[in-house]
């Protein structure tokens, strides 16, 4: 299913329901149960169990839940894809969280020497891009390593993303570029996201008045440029 066609259901559940109905366990059960299977308390009880999970624990929900994802090649839609590619500059890029490593394959397309992370990497298909094991909170790279770093639809799964924020801008050395969703937080919901940003503003609180921020679709795209006083 892809992100174009995601966006829209997410938009009629997180939009057109009204709170109380959003937020009803009942009501929220019996959709989930439908469209997730028998997995589905899982989702309704992430939140509730959230507080005292530890990182390790809630990357075992994803290795728990990995069969009722949706399948597709990227989480991006189509106009954040095209913004990720024209903004990205220099010749050696990082992809952290790349998934199954489509969107580093679209960066190495374009002349970046691109290196995907990824805390289960897929298996590079040849010398570019080249798949690496990471943690976003201690990415084992050199500081300003990389001319550009592209974190995407990432830092809301992250519990520090305070850090996952720090370390992401000690390995940039010109260009970081991030894309969150823009999505309403309700107690239930389709994914495993601990943060919300359903407003300009929240972005802002997290990435300070340096970045500039754009909506393309259902995602803020944020590009900030590194300076002296950002690096550590």
């Amino acid at each position: 299913m892809p992100r174009n066609l995601t966006l829209i259901i997410h938009w009629f559940f997180d939009q057109l329901l009204p709170p109380f109905l959003r937020d009803s366990r009942w009501l929220m059960g019996l959709v989930f149960r439908l469209a997730l299977g028998s997995k589905y308390h899982y989702y309704l009880d992430f939140k509730d169990r959230l507080p005292e999970l530890s990182e390790q624990e809630i990357q075992g929900y994803y290795t728990l839940l990995a069969d009722t994802f949706i399948q597709r090649k990227t989480d991006l839609n189509t106009a954040s894809i095209k913004a990720v590619l024209n903004a990205s500059l220099g010749n050696s890029l990082l992809d952290v969280a790349c998934g199954s490593g489509w969107l580093s394959h679209q960066l190495a397309a374009k002349g970046f020497a691109v290196i995907g992370g990824d805390i289960m990497p897929p298996v590079a298909k040849g010398a570019n891009p080249v798949f690496s094991s990471v943690d976003v909170t201690q990415l084992p790279f050199a500081d300003q390593q990389f001319d550009t770093v592209v974190c995407a639809h990432t830092l809301e799964h992250v519990q520090d993303i305070q850090q996952a924020l720090a370390e992401l801008r000690r390995v940039c050395k010109h260009r970081l570029i991030i894309v969150l969703p823009c999505q309403r937080e309700y107690r239930y919901t389709f994914d495993l996201h601990i943060h919300f940003f359903p407003y300009e503003y929240k972005v802002r609180q997290l990435l300070g008045s340096q970045a500039a921020v754009q909506r393309c679709g259902g995602d803020f795209v944020i590009i900030e440029d590194q300076t002296n006083e950002q690096q550590p």
